[in-house]
């Protein structure tokens, strides 16, 4: 009983869908008061106009920024048709930083991978930078979760080791 239990809930774990993998976006800017991090999928959901090709659209991204977290919509250019790099806006205020390419694949479905890229500002509200893409690390138990997730496994194990026993004697 136990050990098909194990088997089903294996099977279901494997056949899960894998989930783009989150990347931290840190914009460490020359100016403060245009620095800005956020994180997004690798492969994120994006918007894309059809009359403004070379460039698409991650909008309502919550970003920390100098006025702390915030709500941004999020411009990725080529360097094709554009310059690069990439524009956060909010509200009135804004960030520009011109530089490399900072996608592959398509612009419906682009793609991130970590990097570190030296951006150039070009015009009001821009500011030279270094935007660094990691990939977020998943987070490690305690050593006291563990225990509990040990002694929780050993509790299972004793009541279905009793349950036989007092089965075999009725």
């Amino acid at each position: 009983m136990f050990s098909t239990l194990l088997i089903a809930s294996s099977i279901v774990a494997m056949s899960a869908p894998a989930a783009a993998a989150p990347l931290f976006f840190d914009f460490a800017a020359v100016n403060d008061d245009l620095a800005i991090s956020f994180t997004l999928d690798s492969k994120p959901a994006v918007e894309v106009d059809p009359t403004d090709p070379g460039a698409f659209v991650i909008r309502n991204v919550l970003a920390r920024t100098r006025d702390g977290l915030v709500a941004v919509d999020l411009t990725f250019f080529d360097t094709i048709d554009y310059f690069g790099g990439f524009r956060a806006e909010a509200c009135c205020n804004y960030s520009n930083a011109r530089g490399p390419q900072l996608f592959s694949g398509t612009y419906d479905m682009p793609g991130f991978a970590p990097g570190t890229f030296k951006l150039s500002g070009f015009s009001e509200g821009s500011t030279d930078g270094l935007l660094t893409i990691s990939a977020v690390s998943g987070a490690v138990p305690e050593p006291a979760t563990w225990a509990m997730l040990l002694a929780g496994f050993g509790a299972v194990g004793g009541s279905m080791r009793r349950r036989r026993m007092t089965m075999r004697f009725a």
